[in-house]
């Protein structure tokens, strides 16, 4: 599997404002990334140093 085969990315972050850091994260990692991703706002993360925490769901089919 690649990035290719991700179909959903969720990102979690304690701070509004760090959006679009997450989004030049993930732009940066999978450049041109156009499908089902979502944003939350969380009261805090597995880690206390980290600022988001990215999800990403891949899927492939075998021919």
């Amino acid at each position: 599997m690649s990035a290719e085969d991700i179909v959903r990315i969720t990102t979690y972050c304690i701070n509004a404002e760090d959006n679009a850091v997450a989004r030049q994260v993930r732009e940066d990692t999978i450049p041109g990334y156009d499908k089902a991703s979502t944003f939350l706002v969380v009261a805090a993360l597995a880690s206390p140093d980290c600022l988001f925490e990215i999800e990403a769901v891949a899927a492939k089919v075998d021919s």
